[in-house]
């Protein structure tokens, strides 16, 4: 299906639907439709001809006249197509038929006259048809936005990448020429040195072997490596603003975060259901200036190294990997201690490893052993007044052994400068890794934060605020009913709160969207496939 075809035929679509509601709208929304006409004035035939021509050109677009589209996009574009053209077909046949009474009956507005051929119910469940297919429609150039933005973004690494390579090859290529030239002149400059020529002619200065060796952060720094961290959503606002508190928002015992970074040492596990935001949580708590207060009273005020990790089992190889984990986090602290270089990295490994990276085209995942890199980050923490603070996201996302990942960090957290918070599912093997220690299970604390999204989402909506106010109890009872059948999930909440209000007529009362979220699957995997299936084909 051609691009330019598909938008279109979207847009003869909006503008057909644009139209029609006109029509059927209560107002008298034609004013000024046909060159400063009142409704009144405007012919009957007058509309249906520019209603007519509407139709036509959606009938006329290519992706309309095409008998074969491939993919499910394309079928659901001509699943709109065909009830939008069915729709006005069934208006245009109205106003046909209005026509002939026009001649002889004035209507206040073009609702009215429809009204004098169609019953209420049947306007009214146009609208809601012409709503939909709207709906579907924006919704659908929506998803081909981001898709075709991350198609984009994918082509240009894979072409910057490829620059990349590029330049160094010919980088590579030049200093051989020149090395070999210099070579030449020196020969030959010593044999007519040696046979009693002239003196030998003055060469430029080559730099010392140190000079040519790559930067080691441009060595560590990989494809993606921050794509994890970007994709992951900012937290809601004004969500998760309890971690910081002394005190449990449930009133219920528990370990305080403030306190494990103002004056404890070892691991902060944050435990959860899958969905229930931890990822958001790590990214909130990674960036928020008081996580670097804290750590400054930890550290009694000496400049605290950070850095962060989000595993990602859907990612690359490098991020789901021990070699990505180790190559972000030591690539991330000399980015802010470009002085310890030499130490981390001693100048014999520095070279091997410039040497790799310049045979192998720029290729970093190519470059490093998993023993190159554990060898430099036990360098790393053995270095004396230095003080360290993880953030690895995902644990339960590493591809390998998650008992090998428990025991690294537990071995790491021997020493005394380092501190890390991690998360994951509660799998059992975590669970005995780190439950002796602080922790948060996050699906137990959200209650607040859920409230919080649910309430100012619904009430975005125009037509939900308004049943809020008209009926709060019932308000407050939809809202309580989301928060208990989400047991924690915030994932879940915003893909059923998305579901409610997409779903959602200006006929729908709160009771009505109280039935409709007992249909919504309490699962996941099963929602997802709920909202699927509710795609119009």
């Amino acid at each position: 299906m051609e691009p330019l075809a598909a938008l279109g035929a979207c847009s003869s679509i909006l503008q057909i639907i644009d139209f029609s509601c006109k029509i059927l709208s209560k107002g008298n929304q034609l004013r000024n439709s046909f060159s400063g006409a009142t409704t009144e004035n405007v012919q009957f035939e007058q509309v249906g001809v520019h209603l007519k021509n509407l139709v036509l050109r959606l009938r006329q677009n290519p992706v309309t006249q095409s008998q074969s589209h491939g993919g499910a996009q394309a079928q659901g574009l001509d699943g709109m197509i065909t009830l939008c053209i069915q729709t006005t077909d069934e208006l245009i046949e109205a106003l046909e038929k209005l026509k002939v009474q026009g001649k002889r009956t004035r209507w206040k507005s073009f609702r009215q006259a429809v009204k004098s051929v169609w019953r209420k119910e049947k306007i009214d469940d146009t609208v809601s048809r012409l709503q939909m297919i709207r709906d579907e429609i924006e919704f659908g150039v929506i998803i081909d936005l981001n898709a075709s933005t991350a198609a984009s973004q994918s082509q240009m690494r894979a072409i910057e990448d490829m620059s990349s390579g590029l330049e160094r090859l010919v980088i590579d290529q030049h200093q051989q020429t020149q090395d070999r030239i210099i070579d030449e002149l020196r020969q030959y400059s010593t044999q007519s040195y040696t046979r009693g020529g002239v003196s030998p002619i003055y060469l430029p200065h080559q730099p010392p072997e140190e000079e040519k060796k790559t930067d080691i952060l441009v060595m560590l720094k990989f494809v993606a490596i921050d794509d994890r961290h970007g994709a992951i959503a900012d937290a809601h606002r004004r969500t998760f603003e309890w971690v910081w508190s002394d005190q449990s928002p449930t009133g219920q015992p528990w370990s305080s975060f403030w306190r494990w970074l103002t004056v404890e040492q070892g691991i902060f596990w944050i435990s959860g259901k899958a969905g229930s935001g931890k990822s958001t949580l790590m990214k909130y708590v990674y960036h928020d200036e008081r996580t670097e207060q804290g750590l400054g009273y930890w550290a009694n005020q000496t400049k605290v190294v950070k850095a962060g990790f989000f595993f990602w089992n859907s990612g690359s190889a490098m991020q789901k990997s021990l070699m990505g984990l180790l190559q972000s986090i030591l690539y991330e602290i000399l980015q802010q201690r470009p002085d310890l270089k030499d130490t981390v990295f001693p100048e014999r490994i520095q070279t091997e490893v410039s040497e790799r990276f310049k045979s192998r085209s720029s290729d970093v995942e190519t470059v490093w052993t998993v023993a190159d890199l554990k060898a430099a980050f036990d360098r790393l923490l053995r270095i004396p007044v230095l003080r360290i603070c993880l953030f690895i996201d995902g644990l339960d996302e590493y591809e390998g052994s998650h008992q090998e990942i428990s025991e690294l960090f537990k071995g790491i957290m021997t020493s005394p400068s380092v501190k890390a918070c991690l998360s994951s599912r509660p799998l059992v093997v975590f669970d005995h890794a780190f439950s002796t220690g602080p922790r948060l299970r996050l699906q137990d604390l959200t209650y607040g934060d859920i409230s919080l999204y649910v309430r100012e989402k619904l009430q975005n909506r125009n037509e939900v605020n308004r049943l809020s106010l008209s009926e709060p109890s019932e308000f407050r009872h939809l809202v309580e009913d989301i928060i208990e059948k989400a047991a924690g999930v915030f994932l879940w909440v915003t893909l059923a709160v998305r579901s409610l209000l997409e779903g959602l007529t200006n006929y729908d009362r709160l009771s009505d969207l109280r039935l409709r979220l007992k249909e919504i699957p309490d699962d996941l995997s099963h929602l997802y496939w709920h909202m699927l299936q509710g795609i119009k084909p």
